[in-house]
């Protein structure tokens, strides 16, 4: 497969490079350690999969959204541009935390159960840095994600999801007012309005602001697919698949742990009070 540049098809070589991986350390139970690493090649690679196919959308509603133009037909599909896009960059995450073994499990509450799996960006980029050291593509998909976090879309994205942001026009989101006090008397009522953040829209002209919008989403399809394209030759140097997370239980109590001296200070102080209080 190829791109539309005529280069090999990113998503279809991040997908080959994972499925070359090796493992150095396998898993610790019987039925996963006989079927690693092709289980674990198998359940990485749809992610990357999945990856490409919300890029993939996320670029088709942006043609879609300048077919329309400025309308309410054109909001909509930047808006889908919007969700695709913030869902594929959650999914790359997720294939750098789980090519790279960041740890990206998180607990419930009570320690009872797994919540969820949800890869912190932030981890993944400090395992970017390691690596970073001895592989120098590796400082390019971190400057890559860096960029594409403080870039307008994104921000955006967050703005329209939370509250109005602008797409065709700048608007307040709430009017409210300033009452302005001097020992104890109000002196004076200014009237003013929270609007979006400054950045998104600046100096940008009213009818602009649409347009702008379909550029910045084109600009960060092309950011993200070169990442995707920068993170398989670091997978192609790293080359090794690690092992699963693993989560550890006290038995005495039943909790969950990530950190296995934790598990066990609370396992040993679980057994002794069980002790201390048969005695």
């Amino acid at each position: 497969m190829v791109g539309a540049d005529g280069s090999p098809d990113p998503i279809a070589t991040l997908v080959a490079a994972i499925e070359q991986l090796g493992a150095d350390l396998l898993p610790h139970s019987p039925g996963l350690r006989a079927a690693w690493p092709a289980v674990g090649r198998q359940w990485i690679a749809p992610w990357a999969v999945e990856l490409g196919r919300d890029l993939g959308l996320a670029s088709e509603s942006l043609d879609a959204a300048a077919e329309a133009g400025p309308g309410p037909d054109g909001v909509a599909h930047a808006e889908v541009a919007l969700w695709r896009f913030a869902a594929a960059r959650e999914l790359f995450h997720a294939v750098v935390a789980l090519v790279l073994g960041v740890p990206a499990l998180r607990l419930t509450k009570r320690k009872k159960g797994i919540q969820r799996f949800e890869p912190d960006p932030r981890a993944n980029r400090a395992r970017l840095r390691d690596l970073a050291r001895d592989h120098p593509v590796a400082d390019d998909v971190l400057a890559l994600d860096e960029a594409l976090a403080r870039h307008r879309f994104i921000r955006l994205r967050h703005q329209r999801t939370h509250s109005l942001a602008p797409i065709l026009e700048w608007r307040a989101l709430v009017w409210f007012e300033v009452a302005e006090l001097e020992r104890g008397s109000v002196m004076r009522y200014d009237g003013s309005s929270l609007e979006p953040a400054h950045e998104l829209q600046g100096a940008i002209r009213r009818d602009q602001l649409f347009e702008r919008t379909v550029a910045d989403g084109r600009e960060v399809v092309k950011m993200l697919t070169a990442a995707v394209r920068k993170l398989a030759e670091l997978v192609g140097s790293v080359g090794v698949l690690a092992p699963p997370e693993v989560v550890w239980r006290a038995g005495e109590t039943g909790e969950l742990f990530l950190d296995r001296q934790k598990a066990s200070e609370a396992s040993r102080a679980a057994f002794e009070a069980g002790g201390e209080a048969a005695d």
